[in-house]
């Protein structure tokens, strides 16, 4: 009965439904038997976490199926049409992100010294934005790839963690001059059904959130994140 209440075909095996399978059978008095139910309900958790893919973990965070597929239409409007529409290049789009990241926090300007970060027209920065766009659209069109996104993003969290000096806090900072840009640019382009664009920004910051917390898994934690997170 414990097994049946728990990994119904209705309740998908979620971790909520274990702790109401619960509670309807703690009623049970005998102590023997009430110990032998908690064993099995601990079993029970153990197997739904186990479960529980990463595609189901991303419609629990807000990113669902629903906003991944809408987020890489307008993902690739934006890419393929609407930069070009509004006389724009990708480069150039991709430099006031960085602009807009140096104007939040001077710091980061350092972290691209390689690129000639001081000099955001250099041949070398234009480049290393275009890679940086090319990755982005990577990630965006693999948001409907599971298995695929989350080899990319392992791959990237390695290498990210191989950069001196990179903290999690400057993700955060990158991610809300990426949003200021292209938000922009979507109310250019006035893409957005009636009512849709509250919500949808809602839902696409959550995958957006969950790309960076995964590229940045392996980095340390540091106290300017703590700082510069709102509360």
């Amino acid at each position: 009965q414990i097994f049946q209440c728990t990994f119904s075909k209705q309740t998908k095996c979620a971790n909520y439904h274990v702790l109401v399978c619960y509670f309807k059978f703690s009623i049970i008095q005998n102590p023997k038997l009430k110990m032998r139910v908690n064993y099995l309900f601990g079993i029970a958790l153990i197997l739904c976490t186990l479960m529980l893919t990463k595609s189901d973990y991303l419609e629990t965070i807000g990113c669902s199926k629903l906003t991944r597929i809408r987020q890489i239409q307008l993902w690739n409007q934006m890419y393929n049409e609407a930069f070009k529409m509004l006389g724009r290049t990708r480069a150039d789009v991709c430099i006031a992100v960085y602009r807009t990241l140096f104007k939040m926090d001077p710091e980061t300007e350092k972290l691209f010294w390689r690129v000639h970060g001081n000099d955001t027209r250099s041949p070398q920065f234009k480049a290393h934005c275009l890679r940086f766009l090319g990755g982005m659209d990577m990630l965006i069109s693999h948001l409907g790839k599971e298995d695929v996104l989350h080899n990319q993003l392992d791959m990237l969290s390695y290498k990210h963690s191989k950069i001196p000096g990179l903290k999690k806090g400057y993700f955060k900072l990158i991610g809300q001059a990426f949003g200021l840009t292209f938000y922009s640019i979507q109310n250019d382009m006035d893409t957005y059904a009636p009512g849709e664009k509250k919500e949808f920004r809602k839902n696409a910051a959550a995958c957006i959130r969950y790309i960076k917390d995964q590229i940045t898994s392996r980095l340390d934690f540091d106290e300017d994140e703590v700082l510069k997170i709102e509360p």
